[in-house]
């Protein structure tokens, strides 16, 4: 083990020398020598081992994500009214930074049929205009529901939407899946009624 040893203060003095030419942070510093080490001497060593006497060192550490109580604070809720149009709660509407001059895209997938919703800056011919009246947000979606089959004409269709982070790439904007809430009755549906001017 004094071979390992010494082979990898070599390459750790090396990779920080390295990194600090480049003025790297001691977290890509400690990346940097565990890539080396694993790599180079993984096939003189075996990666397990290698991996173990790295682990014995105190030398791989486990990284954590905070999940802030406040990003999950507030459920992002559209709404298709009787009109036709989807509409967006105010917190809604704060949370994808809504105004006028952006633009609302839809994708279904092909497979199972879900909704996504696209939300970007830039126009096409695929896109739907937000529009504001009197601080309200909307999307004037009525030909596309109807053609979809969406039966709001006999009481709003609310949709929560779930953020897709993943999908952002493929479909060139903030993608939201569009999870349909199950028909409530009468009395419930007064509750989550957004007024539309």
């Amino acid at each position: 083990m004094f071979f390992a040893n010494s082979l990898f203060l070599f390459f750790s003095f090396s990779c920080r020398f390295l990194c600090f030419l480049i003025e790297c942070d001691i977290y890509w510093q400690f990346r940097c020598e565990i890539y080396v080490f694993t790599i180079f001497l993984g096939k003189t060593f075996g990666r397990k081992e290698i991996i173990y006497y790295l682990c014995n060192q105190n030398l791989i550490f486990m990284a954590f994500t905070i999940l802030s109580a406040k990003r999950f604070a507030t459920t992002l809720k559209a709404t298709i009214h009787k009109t036709g149009r989807l509409g967006f709660t105010d917190d809604t509407a704060k949370a994808l930074e809504l105004k006028s001059g952006k633009f609302a895209r839809f994708a279904q997938d092909d497979e199972n049929g879900a909704l996504y919703l696209i939300i970007n800056n830039e126009g096409s011919e695929d896109a739907f205009s937000v529009r504001e009246s009197s601080g309200y947000f909307y999307v004037s979606t009525k030909v596309m529901f109807d053609t979809l089959g969406f039966n709001y004409e006999q009481g709003n269709i609310m949709f929560d939407l779930v953020r897709q982070p993943s999908l952002d790439n493929d479909l060139q904007g903030q993608v939201y899946y569009m999870k349909q809430r199950p028909v409530k009755n009468t009395k419930e549906k007064k509750n989550d009624t957004i007024i539309e001017p």
